[in-house]
């Protein structure tokens, strides 16, 4: 009965423990005041001229996927802001030597706190690399963007949709940001120094 008793509480204890593995690891920025879950087997790094940390995944084919963070600040309303953001996108893309950049898809996101916002979907051909970048910017009622650029080789954005859009659906702010709402950005200048 002892034997048992043992064996059920070591089960128990070693299901726990691998319960617990299971939890992602959250990426908590106190000075954005900001949060969310790092898809599993991604890493946060300090990077120069970074003012937040780069999200990394695995590398494949010379293309390291990554979610970069930058802020903004307008005072026009997050619908003119967010065709401000692609307009400046498609810019930024050209003078980073894209011959080619082309809006896939525009559409509302909610994350599972139930901020709203709009998320942009855009392709990139240049340089003999054709990437997908799937954006995501959400204004504070200060009339501050922050702007989460995840970019992704374009034979890998497929899989890479909801392992961004998983980490962006668990989204928060702090409570003096609480007023968030989500929408599409321009960080490309920082995805493509990631290249071999």
């Amino acid at each position: 009965m002892k034997k048992e008793l043992l064996i059920s509480i070591v089960l128990l204890v070693s299901i726990a423990s691998a319960h617990g593995q299971d939890k992602p690891e959250r990426y908590v920025d106190t000075k954005g005041g900001f949060s969310f879950d790092l898809p599993r087997g991604w890493q946060a790094y300090e990077m120069p001229n970074a003012k937040y940390k780069v999200v990394f995944g695995q590398r494949e084919n010379g293309f390291t996927p990554n979610i970069t963070i930058e802020d903004d600040a307008c005072l026009c309303p997050l619908s003119e802001y967010v065709d401000l953001a692609q307009q400046r996108f498609e810019t930024n893309s050209k003078k980073a030597g894209f011959a080619a950049v082309k809006l896939l898809t525009k559409a509302e996101f909610i994350t599972s706190s139930g901020q709203k916002g709009w998320r942009l979907t855009n392709a990139g051909t240049g340089s003999g690399v054709s990437l997908v970048f799937r954006q995501y910017v959400f204004s504070s009622g200060d009339k501050k963007q922050f702007i989460f650029t995840c970019g992704a080789l374009a034979e890998s954005a497929a899989r890479l949709e909801s392992v961004c859009d998983g980490a962006m659906k668990t989204l928060t702010f702090a409570e003096s940001n609480a007023k968030r709402v989500v929408g599409a950005g321009a960080g490309l200048s920082s995805l493509l120094s990631w290249f071999d």
